[in-house]
């Protein structure tokens, strides 16, 4: 399959999407973005909790690390 036509598929349906890296614990995950939304988008963040992680990471984090920052039981680990 094509890198494009890979893209594609795995916006479609997240099982065709290879393993990403966490930026903040190194932990592997699966994301599952698709048309239809993702399940970080349901963690619950505030704005500047979002601006935090927009300044330190360039990437996607894992759902423990998401829940971590909007629980603010646990720093996000640089």
């Amino acid at each position: 399959m094509t890198t494009r036509l890979k893209r594609f598929a795995a916006v479609l349906n997240p099982r065709w999407r290879e393993p990403s890296t966490c930026e903040a614990c190194g932990n592997q995950f699966t994301c599952g973005a698709t048309l239809g939304g993702c399940w970080c988008w349901e963690i619950k963040l505030s704005d500047a909790q979002r601006a935090e992680l927009k300044d330190r990471y360039r990437g996607c984090l894992c759902g423990e690390c998401l829940r971590a920052v909007a629980s603010n039981s646990e720093q996000v680990k640089s």
